[in-house]
C-alpha cells in the first residue's frame, strides 16, 4: 500500500499492482472509472509537511475508499497513467470512444491560496502531444464546499479519444508557476466517463 513508511522518497508514486475491474461503477447504464489515489502520482505526496497520509471515505460505492488532504504546497503537480487499450470502449456502449477525465476534490473551510492560483489540466492519449489543456481557478469549488458542508467536487480535467493506435492515458493537474502557496485542499482520485454523461451526485 503506497510506499514503506521507512521510504526516504517525498514523493507518493502510483502503485505498480492495479486491479482495474474493481474501477468500474454503473451509473445512469454508463460505466465510469475511478481512479483512487494510490494509483496516482503526486510530487510531495508523501512529505507531511504538504501532503497528509490517506484517511478513509466512502464514495462511488467505496471505489475511492481514501482521500488525501493537501497541507499546503507551492509546486502542484498530480499525474496519472491508464491503459485505454485494455479498459475502455466498455459497458452498454461499445461505440463509446470518447472519455471524460474528472478531479474528485472537496475543501476545508478555511483553504486558501485558489483565487490567485490558476490550475492547469492536461491529458495526452497514445503518442500525440497534450491534448484538452485548460487553465481554472479553483476558488468558485472552493466556495461551494464551504457552503455545502465539505461536499465533493468533479472537476473536469479534459477529453481524450480512444483510437486504435492509442495504448495508454496521461493525464494530470498542476499549478507550478506561480510560486503561490496553496492549502486545504482533498483529493480522492480521479474517474473517467463517457463525455456524454454528466451527473453531479456522489
Amino acid at each position: 500500500m503506497g510506499q514503506p513508511e521507512d521510504t526516504v522518497d517525498p514523493h507518493w508514486k502510483a502503485e505498480e499492482s492495479m486491479d482495474f475491474d474493481e474501477g468500474f461503477y454503473l451509473i445512469d447504464r454508463k460505466f465510469i472509472f475511478c481512479v483512487p489515489i494510490r494509483w496516482l502520482n503526486i510530487i510531495w505526496g508523501y512529505e507531511k509537511r504538504f501532503w497528509e497520509h490517506p484517511y478513509n471515505i466512502d464514495i462511488y460505492d467505496g471505489l475511492l475508499p481514501e482521500a488525501k488532504m493537501l497541507v499546503q504546497v507551492n509546486w502542484l503537480e498530480v499525474t496519472g497513467k491508464l491503459n485505454i487499450r485494455r479498459r475502455f470502449k466498455r459497458g452498454d456502449d461499445d461505440s463509446v470512444k470518447r472519455y471524460e477525465i474528472f478531479y474528485v476534490v472537496s475543501f476545508n473551510e478555511d483553504a486558501y491560496g485558489w483565487h490567485s492560483a490558476p490550475i492547469k489540466f492536461a491529458v495526452k492519449a497514445g503518442e500525440k502531444a497534450l491534448t484538452g489543456i485548460s487553465v481554472k481557478y479553483l476558488e468558485e469549488y472552493r466556495k461551494s464546499s464551504v457552503h455545502g458542508g465539505g461536499e465533493w467536487h468533479e472537476i473536469p480535467g479534459g477529453q481524450f479519444s480512444v483510437s486504435e493506435d492509442a495504448e495508454y492515458v496521461e493525464f494530470g493537474m498542476y499549478e507550478v508557476e506561480s510560486a503561490w502557496w496553496k492549502g486545504g485542499m482533498h483529493l480522492a482520485g480521479v474517474i473517467i466517463k463517457a463525455a456524454d454523461v454528466h451527473d453531479d451526485r456522489i
